[in-house]
């Protein structure tokens, strides 16, 4: 994230004496939960919107380890409303099986 986010490295203090500072300890265990595959989404999340606000001239800011948790979590499929239609049938399998009703009817 410093490298990501290195306009605002002095606001990310890791580390303080050779010790990890307590509020890197939490965000560590609170993301200690996160895959592999969660994390690469977290970051690649953050990359996003670093890039997006670029464009735009916004300003960015690393995110807590709750923002972090959400942005690696959270889904990233496309939400919709609409109900996909049913697969089209094969019209000439649909008449052959009409068929076979008409017949066991009469």
């Amino acid at each position: 994230m410093r490298s990501l986010y290195r306009h605002k490295a002095n606001e990310m203090v890791t580390v303080i004496g050779g010790q990890p500072t307590l509020e890197f300890k939490l965000w560590l265990q609170k993301t200690a939960h996160l895959t592999d595959q969660q994390f690469a989404q977290g970051v690649a999340m953050m990359e996003r919107q670093e890039m997006d606000a670029r464009k735009t001239g916004d300003e960015t800011w690393p995110p807590s380890y709750a923002g972090f948790i959400g942005l690696a979590t959270m889904s990233t499929k496309p939400r919709s409303t609409v109900t996909a239609l049913p697969a089209p049938t094969d019209k000439r399998l649909a008449a052959e099986r009409l068929a076979q009703i008409r017949e066991i009817l009469h």
